[in-house]
């Protein structure tokens, strides 16, 4: 359901004066709006609504660290700006901004008007940003990724970059589909997994015939608000489909993605997968944007801004190659 954005305003108005959601009686500062929008219900203590509402507001702002560190920390939500009043609040953000004190008042304002506009864009989608809230504690904000196709076997790099939204975080866990390719082995899809910095790999286990999950064991324990950067190396046994996508679970900023194709089998023709529908890439041309690789066999693209629930990627034709040749 659509939120009341004016009454919404107003709710983050009165939450953060004074103390804000430090206040013993918080639950009584939390109107309608700011409950539906964070998925707070009446059984939630206040230590589960202050989680909800940091978890809402590093969804809505993801791709805005400045200014979500702005509502965090006039809310008093963000760990290091703790303080009971507003003007203390304030005096940290004008020490990290490093704004004149006569302009504090209006980047805090910007800030949370920014924060109602994403929200009101979020409850007007079928499925809102906020909903369900991501249980592991972190949210991908970028990825860079190099899938090799020109030697002998699919090597995919990926380099990840987090934010944390809960404290005492040790570990991240992501899923990697590897669906099977028609007229290939019977045998289910085997995968392995390389963590090559930022972490070590814990384990990686089959969910389902073609899903694998991954966790990544980090460095210490991280706090809310902490990022993080860490990169993992996936090597297919067997041959992947003509198609290398990512669907974020949260807003994700930016997206890099390059193909390196063999130079001697480069895609008869290569579509450009920019916030679709998971059921497109099945189909065998779509109606997509196409692009094409470099005369080295290199395909570069970029996205931004990437929406829950849609798929970002491409997609190609292969190359007429014989069997043994085959990459999708």
């Amino acid at each position: 359901m659509p939120i009341n954005p004016v009454t919404f305003a107003k709710e983050l108005s009165r939450l953060r004066k004074g103390r804000g959601v430090l206040r013993q009686d918080v639950l009584e500062y939390l109107g309608p709006e700011i409950r539906q929008l964070c998925g707070i219900s009446g059984t939630d203590n206040a230590e589960a609504a202050r989680k909800k509402l940091n978890d809402t507001v590093h969804q809505l702002l993801s791709s805005a660290p400045e200014v979500r560190r702005t509502v965090l920390a006039a809310l008093a939500l963000h760990p290091d700006a703790k303080f009971g009043l507003l003007r203390e609040r304030q005096a940290w953000l004008i020490e990290q901004l490093g704004c004149a004190p006569r302009t504090i008042r209006r980047r805090v304002n910007r800030a949370f008007n920014q924060l109602v506009t994403s929200a009101e864009k979020a409850s007007e989608r079928p499925a809102t940003l906020v909903t369900p809230v991501n249980p592991t504690g972190t949210y991908l904000t970028s990825v860079d990724a190099l899938l090799r196709l020109d030697g002998p076997s699919p090597e995919l790099t990926e380099h990840r970059s987090v934010i944390f939204t809960r404290d005492g975080v040790d570990e991240i866990v992501t899923t990697f589909s590897l669906p099977k390719v028609e007229g290939a082995s019977e045998r289910l899809p085997e995968l392995s997994a390389e963590v090559i910095y930022g972490g070590r790999l814990r384990r990686l286990e089959r969910i389902s015939d073609v899903a694998f999950c991954l966790t990544v064991e980090l460095p210490h324990k991280f706090n809310a608000n902490d990022t993080h950067r860490y990169g993992v190396v996936f090597r297919p046994a067997q041959p992947i489909r003509p198609h290398y996508t990512v669907q974020p679970l949260t807003v994700c900023e930016r997206f890099d993605l390059t193909i390196r194709f063999d130079p001697n089998a480069v895609p008869e023709r290569i579509w450009r997968l920019n916030g679709t529908l998971l059921r497109v890439v099945d189909e065998l041309e779509p109606k997509l944007e196409q692009v094409q690789a470099d005369r080295l066999g290199e395909l570069r693209l970029t996205f931004e801004d990437l929406q829950p629930g849609q798929v970002y990627g491409a997609k190609w034709l292969p190359a007429r190659v014989t069997p043994d040749r085959m990459i999708g």
